[in-house]
């Protein structure tokens, strides 16, 4: 089945179109037929990567654009202590998911990991935003 990363594995059965597939998200669609889906825990699939790039001695950089699952990611992320191991993160974010949600739920932990944040969010727009961060140490 097609796979997703979220926060933690499943599996899961969401509405699909082939005539839709531009911001089609682990949510799916409002219409289209059910499509059976695999959440990946995202710590978990983004560390074996990580960790073969670092071996080689290369920095990581993340361009996360996950229309709303950038939140259950970072969750994972998070949770399995996987920030200090990413030099730099571009991100667009989508909030539809939950109207609670927004960056500083991303940079607040970005922070902590030494992170300088560029946040390049549009004020006016209800429900994306941009930011970038880097790594202030090698």
């Amino acid at each position: 089945p097609p796979v997703g990363l979220g926060n933690g594995t499943s599996l899961k059965t969401v509405l699909y179109s082939e005539t839709s597939p531009i911001g089609v998200s682990t949510r799916g669609l409002a219409h289209g037929a059910p499509t059976e889906i695999l959440i990946q825990d995202a710590a978990e699939v983004l560390s074996t990567i990580i960790d073969q790039a670092r071996a080689k001695g290369l920095k990581v950089a993340v361009k996360m654009d996950c229309e709303g699952s950038e939140f259950p990611i970072f969750e994972s992320l998070i949770a399995k202590d996987v920030l200090q191991n990413i030099n730099i993160f571009l991100i667009e974010w989508h909030k539809w998911w939950s109207s609670d949600k927004t960056q500083a739920d991303l940079i607040a932990p970005l922070l902590e990991h030494d992170f300088v944040i560029l946040d390049h969010t549009d004020a006016s727009n209800p429900h994306a935003g941009r930011l970038y961060a880097i790594r202030t140490e090698a």
